[in-house]
């Protein structure tokens, strides 16, 4: 009786830790894919902000910039929650500048660079 039990227990232990071996492989394996996934990320982001500072050099104001991506977002996926959000403050920030200054401001802008940044 007692000799079955430990054989029992004995056989349990073994399943326990391959278990634990498992799922400790998993986690690694989820943690290298997740390090990667973000170096990724890291390197999408760096790319996007040096883009954008580029792009910060073709506009003469702050509200043909804010005009650009009014039309930029409009064009983008609808259900992405953060551009609706983004879209949402561009067009607040919109509403409180002055309809003149927006027009003067944007004026500048010639029509050469306004064709190249803006597909439509």
């Amino acid at each position: 009786m007692q000799e079955r039990r430990r054989a029992g227990n004995r056989l349990a232990a073994r399943r326990c830790r391959a278990k634990r071996r498992l799922e400790f492989s998993q986690l690694t394996e989820q943690i290298r894919h997740s390090e990667l996934e973000l170096l990724r990320l890291r390197r999408c982001l760096d790319s996007a902000r040096q883009e954008f500072a580029e792009l910060l050099g073709d506009f003469p104001s702050p509200s043909c910039l804010l005009s650009f991506l009014t039309r930029r977002l409009e064009q983008a996926d609808p259900l992405d929650p953060w551009l609706s959000r983004l879209l949402l403050n561009v067009r607040q920030i919109l509403e409180t500048a002055s309809s003149t200054s927006f027009a003067t401001d944007c004026r500048h802008l010639n029509q050469d660079s306004r064709s190249q940044l803006d597909p439509s």
